[in-house]
This record gives structure tokens, sequence and C-alpha cells, in this order.
């Protein structure tokens, strides 16, 4: 099993319990969480992720995250330098952890890569197709997400926002409202259209046409002006990104060794 661990929960709950910067034996507890986890996976290769400095949304959304107010664990920062240090976790300057994973899960998948799985504790995780090992507290679940799953959860989060983020999305319109319309929308009009390139590709069209209704929804809740800055700062705050980027290298895998002490 090739494992794509992207390592910021596992970070933060030791240095939720362990905040002195000074304890070195937090570097021992989340090692002995990251061994678990890949020994558990049955993990031959691997590759760990972390935040970097930075972070482009903020740009973007100049209230991303702005909901969090309390200091982070002073050990946070030694923490994460020890992971790059001993288990060369990968990170990109102004990119989320979840987006480098993104990437680098893409790349190889398109290469054809099998048997590979994606660990995280974040749901943003689940836009991604394939083989996914939800991490929360000392559990490890195990869940498939196809295409058509993975969309879905990025249109949820578009319409319930992310409370985690400060993301609002749509007041008074959840997802089960949101699917049983959207559905009945998009099968009649996919299942009525007689144009070539529609029947060519008809899974590329729905999606398109669900993107669109979702845009009509944020139009409708706002207003024109508003509604359309709403729909682009919660898209490209929310979406994962796929394709490198100037200056990332796409990282290699390593290999499990037998001493990981």
């Amino acid at each position: 099993m090739k494992v794509l661990y992207d390592l910021g929960t596992a970070i933060f709950s030791v240095a939720i319990i362990k905040p002195d910067p000074e304890d070195e034996s937090s570097k021992k507890i989340l090692d002995n969480k990251i061994k678990g986890i890949l020994t558990r996976l049955g993990a031959t290769h691997f590759i760990c992720f972390v935040d970097e400095k930075g972070n482009f949304r903020k740009k973007v959304k100049h209230d991303y995250k702005g909901n969090r107010t309390s200091t982070p664990p002073e050990s946070l920062g030694m923490l994460k330098q020890h992971v790059i240090e001993k288990w060369k976790a990968v990170g990109h300057a102004g990119l989320e952890a979840d987006d480098i994973v993104a990437i680098t899960h893409t790349h190889y998948k398109n290469k054809g890569v099998k048997n590979m799985i994606v660990v995280s504790g974040d749901k943003d995780m689940q836009q991604l197709d394939g083989v996914h090992g939800v991490t929360y507290k000392s559990d490890l679940t195990r869940k498939d997400v196809d295409n058509e799953l993975a969309f879905r959860n990025l249109y949820n989060q578009m319409i319930q926002g992310d409370s985690a983020d400060n993301i609002k999305g749509i007041p008074g319109f959840g997802p089960a409202k949101f699917a049983q319309v959207a559905n009945g929308v998009f099968s009649g009009l996919i299942g009525q259209t007689d144009i070539p390139a529609i029947e060519k590709n008809r899974e590329h069209h729905a999606k398109v046409l669900e993107m669109l209704y979702l845009l009509e929804v944020y139009l409708y809740k706002y207003g024109i002006i508003k509604g359309t800055e709403e729909f682009a700062q919660n898209f490209l705050c929310l979406y994962l990104k796929r394709d490198p980027i100037f200056g990332f290298e796409i990282p290699k895998w390593r290999k499990r060794s037998t001493d990981e002490s």
C-alpha cells in the first residue's frame, strides 16, 4: 500500500497535549502516531505532508480562517520541523498541505499508480476520488470515494460552508434540498438533449450543469454582484488544487524502513 499522509491533524493533536516546545517526549509521541498508521495500513511506501508559511486563500478572502482566535500551541512549529527532518514531510509556501496532497495524488493517479490511500483528518480531502483513511483521535476509518461523490462533497461544502475556515455557504439551503432539486433539473436537461457534444461526454456536462445551478442559487440568495463574489471566493477557498504549480516538484515515494526508531 502506498500512503499519502497529511500530518496536520496528528501534529496538532500532539501539540495540544504537549505544548512545551522544550518537551522532547512530544516527538516520540508523534513518531509513534505516524508509525502506527503506516503499520495498520501495511504501507510499503509513503509521503508525508505539512503546511508551510503563507496561504493564497487569505488573499482571495481576507477573513479566511479569521474565526480562529486562539493562540496555537508553542510546540507546533517544533513538531512541524521535526517531521520535515525525520519523515521528510513535504510542503510548499503559499499552499495548504491538502493542496499538496491533492496535486501529488492526481499526479500519481494519472501515472496509473494503484493501491494508493490518502490519510487525513481533514474532510476537504474527500474531494479526491479514491481510497481514504479518515483519522479521528485514535480511530482510522476506510472510506471509498468515487468521482461522483468527490464532486458532491465539494458541492455540499459550497452549500453548507465550512465553519472551521470561516466560510458561510448559503444560509437556509442545505445539501438535502440542493440534491432533491438539482437531481430533477439535471436528469431532465441531460435526458432530453440530443446535442452530439453532450451525448459524448454526459458526465462532464452534468457536472457543468450542477455548478451552474449552484451559481444560480448563490445569485438568488445574495443578489447578482454579491452572489458572484461569494461563489467565486468560496470556490477558490474550498476547491483543492490539482495541477502542479511553478516551483513545486512532485515528491517521490519513500520506502518504508524496518528501522523507524
